[in-house]
């Protein structure tokens, strides 16, 4: 990502010519290793928050934490490394493992307890 200098006014082109962040390597000593954790555009975002909305237009809240995975771990180019229907498999691995990732991603993508609470609004 372009480092911005404060105070600096950015122009439409410096905007649109930022780059996405590079993948963050996280430990999982549970999975013997390391992974790499990615950041959504705003399309994946958008589509991400839409897939948490249950049939009856709630947030479905359910497996987050492996759908959140699902979603960004990837490899160390930043190509992904898992569909949406492995969220479920994801889901049932080591807790600690999976929130090790689950908090980098969150962080990365700006999930907050905001965000939480309005996924509930959108009901």
């Amino acid at each position: 990502m372009n480092e911005a200098t404060p105070g600096r006014h950015l122009s439409a082109a410096d905007i649109l010519g930022a780059t996405m962040p590079a993948p963050v390597p996280v430990a999982v000593p549970e999975w013997g290793g390391t992974v790499y954790v990615r950041a959504m555009t705003g399309y994946e975002r958008d589509a991400f928050e839409l897939a948490m909305l249950g049939p009856n237009g709630q947030a479905d809240k359910r497996n987050f934490r492996g759908r959140l995975a699902a979603a960004c771990l990837c490899d160390v180019n930043g190509a992904p490394l898992f569909k949406p229907g492995d969220a479920e498999r994801l889901g049932a691995l080591h807790a600690a493992a999976l929130s090790r990732v689950f908090d980098v991603a969150a962080e990365l993508n700006g999930f907050t307890a905001a965000d939480a609470a309005s996924l509930e609004k959108k009901s």
